[in-house]
């Protein structure tokens, strides 16, 4: 089952080029995140190709799937989504809900699925919790760039960390590319829990198992490390 966020129905007014750069001028608030956006353009020129957050149309692929369009309620970062979207959603029952947009959730739709609602957070919720993701680590210097898959919670960033993979900060100014391995390399970690959860412990144990349990250095020279946590199972 799909939900959407229903569109606004209004279209903004896009003001001329000189009207943008007179409103950074005079906007304090806007004036200064001049330099950050200036790192961003030159990021675009920067950005590796098939990149993670590439826009690409996935109609086809999610034609004859069930959905249902959100007008979610709430104010500035926070959604709900109304009751009605819950009763539908409630409805199929589902083992588990993955949220790929909205804002902030919270309310019902928390507990509206089995096993709650899963969200990737970008970065290594030890030390970033914050946007842009692995803009910091790069700013800072940080070895690791991570990423997680949580358990949304009502409170922000206090979920149940199913499970986390860290990876090698990339040796670059560019945040597109130093979110390349993180983004495309923890895009699996779904199907690995899904596995934990419905396959069982004891068979997923002996697949690990079977597999590097250590930071290894790879061809491409990346370093990766992956730690997994469910519940009171961990594998290291």
């Amino acid at each position: 089952m799909l939900a959407y966020r229903k569109p606004s129905g209004t279209t903004a007014h896009k003001p001329s080029s000189l009207g943008r750069i007179a409103r950074r001028l005079l906007d304090s608030n806007l004036r200064s995140h001049l330099f950050y956006d200036a790192y961003l353009r030159l990021d675009q020129r920067m950005k590796p190709r098939n990149h993670p957050l590439d826009v690409v149309d996935c109609s086809a692929l999610l034609a004859g799937v069930d959905s249902i369009q959100v007008d979610p309620v709430g104010k500035k970062f926070v959604h709900r989504f109304p009751p009605e979207a819950i009763e539908q959603i409630r409805s199929k029952n589902l083992d588990v809900l993955l949220r790929f947009g909205f804002n902030i959730l919270k309310g019902e739709i928390l507990t509206a699925a089995r096993y709650g609602v899963w969200s990737y957070h970008h970065g290594d919720n030890d030390f970033y919790r914050g946007g842009p993701a692995h803009f910091w680590e790069l700013y800072e210097g940080s070895s690791i760039s991570g990423v997680i898959l949580q358990v949304l919670t009502e409170q922000l960033d206090a979920g149940l960390v199913l499970c986390k993979s860290l990876f090698a900060t990339k040796s670059t100014i560019s945040v597109s590319a130093n979110r390349y391995a993180p983004y495309w390399g923890a895009s699996d970690l779904v199907i690995r829990i899904s596995c934990i959860v419905t396959a069982g412990i004891t068979w997923c144990r002996h697949q690990f198992r079977q597999r590097p349990t250590r930071a290894k250095k790879r061809s491409t020279g990346r370093l990766r490390i992956r730690r997994w946590s469910v519940g009171w199972a961990r594998f290291c």
